[in-house]
């Protein structure tokens, strides 16, 4: 029998250089979130919303202003002249690298270092809590669960179907069209100078208050809908219930949404979860992120991911960095050896607690059974060849390879 070795014996010399990486943790995997404070800069903890202007930076509405990161350093914008309160609720970067700025009662431009002021022409004095720009320039906003928009350098109250409407949530979706939610009524989106019903079949769930409207970028026909507890998705103008067996428990609440190709962020009251690949992720306390509600959900040119959190800052989330597995993931010993098989497990050597799967939810699975005379042998070398077959190499019992169901000892012969 032939076996390739190059790469064999190339895992022995990564297992001498890996086996001082492990240390046992008791919380489970770890993703690569970088958290930013007060003690950062950050003039306080509770981030609003989070958007990306034409220079890079970014811009984070708290509780008490608006920050600006530059990649080193947070600074505060200057108060609006004659503004009674710091807090801003909300904050757009425009293509025209403009800033628009959500307050009591009125908007706010912010450009080379200058305000300018849009108010509620007519309605309840109110915070204005969201705010968004369309195709066309349009600019939109909502206050007192009414819609407004920018006209005559004032916002006017805009009607759908009738004066009494409560319209909360609303989005531009991928090509720049303006879409509003309308209490009981249903989805509906601006264009030509003109209303239309997005048509979508609510079936039971029409008396949800939607809050959150996010789109597929890459499929026009999809799009999610979220109230204040439950998820949906919508498909080809179908509505239904979306990660129902996830998304639940005691006091859970929906804040937020960001959709990207084949993919959906969700901020919750229970930390944040990702979906894709038709599997969830949930990121809290116990793997490097927070247990603090998640407001807003921003993905930065550089592809990294930005969540602001209600009393815990900000973090940024980097996909390249790294991910680390310990006891409570079930894997238990240094690692010695890493391999990554046909169906992309990976699998991982241990300095004498054999090996192991870790499988698509991050959980460690121990490939071999107490029966195996290599269970709590230190495993050197870890190979999948290019027919699938995964062979062992261990330490006073020789070679390995993996059957359907265990390992078999090739070397020495049993």
């Amino acid at each position: 029998m032939t076996i390739k070795t190059g790469r064999f014996f190339s895992s022995l010399a990564w297992a001498i250089a890996l086996c001082v990486i492990y240390i046992p943790r008791s919380s489970a995997q770890k993703y690569n979130f970088t958290r930013f404070g007060i003690e950062n800069g950050l003039n306080q903890s509770q981030a609003v919303k989070i958007t990306q202007d034409s220079r890079s930076y970014i811009w984070i509405s708290t509780f008490d202003g608006i920050n600006l990161y530059d990649g080193k350093n947070f600074t505060t914008l200057p108060n609006e002249p004659g503004s009674s309160a710091n807090f801003s609720t909300t904050v757009y970067a425009a293509k025209d690298s403009s800033m628009w700025i959500g307050n009591f009662n009125h908007i706010s431009r912010y450009y080379k270092g200058h305000y300018k002021s849009y108010y509620v022409k007519d309605g309840k004095p109110g915070w204005v809590y969201k705010l968004t720009v369309d195709g066309n320039g349009s600019v939109w906003a909502t206050a007192n669960a009414y819609l407004y928009k920018l006209k005559n350098d004032k916002l006017e109250r805009v009607t759908i179907t009738a004066p009494t409407d409560t319209i909360i949530g609303m989005a531009v979706n991928n090509h720049g069209v303006f879409y509003a939610s309308v209490y009981k009524k249903g989805i509906y989106y601006f264009e030509s100078g003109q209303w239309h019903s997005a048509n979508i079949n609510t079936g039971p769930n029409k008396s949800d208050m939607i809050r959150g409207i996010a789109f597929d970028p890459s499929d026009d026909s999809k799009m999610y809908l979220a109230s204040d507890v439950r998820l949906y998705q919508v498909k080809n103008g179908v509505m239904t219930p979306f990660l129902t067996a996830y998304l639940k428990g005691d006091n859970f609440h929906i804040f937020s949404l960001l959709a990207e190709k084949g993919s959906l962020w969700i901020g919750s009251s229970k930390g944040a979860y990702l979906w894709r690949n038709n599997q969830i992720e949930h990121f809290t306390e116990q793997n490097g992120f927070t247990n603090y509600s998640v407001l807003d959900i921003y993905r930065d040119k550089d592809g990294n991911v930005w969540l602001g959190s209600d009393g815990d800052g900000v973090y940024k989330y980097d996909e390249d960095g790294f991910l680390i597995y310990d006891q409570s993931s079930g894997l238990t010993g240094p690692v010695m050896a890493i391999d990554k098989d046909r169906q992309g497990n990976t699998r991982i050597g241990t300095l004498g607690s054999g090996s192991f799967i870790i499988n698509g939810n991050g959980q460690a699975k121990r490939y071999l059974t107490p029966s195996d005379a290599a269970f709590n042998k230190t495993v050197y070398a870890i190979y999948t060849d290019s027919k699938g077959i995964t062979w062992l190499g261990n330490d006073r019992r020789g070679l390995w390879k993996k059957s359907t169901t265990r390992y078999e000892q090739i070397w020495p012969a049993t």
